[in-house]
């Protein structure tokens, strides 16, 4: 990582006292709630005035974490987020490459930034960052943000570091590696990781208050989506589920309860790439994911508007479910006939 950049960023956050705004990706995840939650500590002890937004709700088995009350969330508290973001002096996107991550934000982001009066910061791990920011702190070669986060802090000044910082940034690690099953980890992730379990957190009980409070409901999903829902298309090596808007309310769909679900689909033997639709009132999110070998991220960017990471991805379709997985189908066929699943 270009030490210009470190060296940039600490220059800035040493000046006097800054208010500052944080904001991350709607539908948030362990990275972006650690990472976020991580600077707004680092920077509260520099002496700044800090507010974390989300544009949406945190899931539930989040809620334990280090100063979570902390945040506003967009969706319910609009005018007051607003407010923050204009008497802000400096802005931090936190794990997130694009403006229209922030949802409902992004039209008011735009009218800030095309007004000059405010420093847009990134923190990310993400491909193709779009170009507005003055300070980009950003490597697609790490396996997190949180991970970014935890090198710039042993740069700035180790001693900054302490258990609910360290809690934070090791949530966003786990969870974005999914626990070190993914492939886009190196042994410095895991010194790095082991670094935070020295200041006395307790990977065993961090481990359970995420992924074992499932409530009743969002376990029957699961079951529900495996055994009615699992597509696979064996021509393509791919598989996919789809989850409507009535279908989710039948289990009491909360936020998050779909985490992970994308996965199962690689689980099969043969499958090497897999894809969940889920319909929400305005927008079909999807997830993409893939074993190491084929880029799922050149469908996401190409036909979908999306990105991410290769062999982790996402978008929105504006449209109707049949329609988007018709694209889909169509984007399998061509990416495997011209080789570019591949590359």
């Amino acid at each position: 990582m270009e030490k210009e950049v470190f060296q940039k960023l600490k220059q800035l956050i040493q000046q006097p006292t800054l208010k500052v705004v944080i904001l991350s990706h709607t539908h948030p995840d362990g990275d972006s709630i650690g990472s976020s939650l991580a600077l707004l500590m680092l920077l509260q002890k520099l002496g700044h005035h800090v507010q974390v937004i989300f544009p949406d709700d945190i899931p539930s088995y989040y809620l334990w974490m280090p100063e979570i009350d902390k945040i506003l969330i967009a969706r319910k508290e609009l005018e007051k987020c607003k407010s923050c973001i204009e008497s802000s002096d400096v802005i931090f996107f936190v794990d997130m490459n694009a403006l229209h991550r922030t949802d409902i934000l992004a039209d008011y982001l735009l009218t800030v930034k095309s007004a000059n009066s405010k420093i847009f910061i990134l923190i990310d791990h993400h491909e193709n960052p779009e170009k507005i920011f003055e300070i980009e702190l950003t490597t697609i070669h790490i396996s997190s943000t949180s991970e970014i986060l935890l090198e710039f802090i042993n740069y700035l000044d180790k001693s900054l570091l302490d258990k609910d910082i360290a809690t934070c940034l090791f949530t966003g690690i786990i969870t974005d590696t999914n626990r070190f099953a993914y492939g886009n980890f190196t042994d410095k992730t895991l010194e790095l990781t082991a670094e935070l379990m020295r200041y006395g957190i307790y990977p065993k009980e961090i481990h359970e208050k995420i992924y074992n409070t499932y409530t009743e409901s969002r376990l029957k999903l699961l079951g529900y989506a495996l055994l009615e829902k699992l597509t696979i298309l064996p021509e393509f090596k791919s598989s996919y589920m789809t989850l409507s808007k009535a279908e989710l309310r039948k289990f009491n769909y909360q936020k998050g309860d779909t985490e992970g679900l994308v996965n199962f689909g690689l689980r099969i033997q043969e499958i090497g790439i897999t894809a969940l639709f889920l319909e929400f009132e305005r927008y079909i999110k999807i997830s993409f994911r893939s074993e190491e070998k084929y880029n799922v991220n050149y469908i996401a960017t190409k036909y979908f508007q999306g990105g991410g990471h290769r062999n982790a991805s996402g978008a929105f379709f504006y449209g109707d479910m049949e329609s988007a997985v018709s694209l889909f189908i169509k984007a399998l066929d061509e990416a495997w006939k011209n080789g570019y699943i591949l590359q």
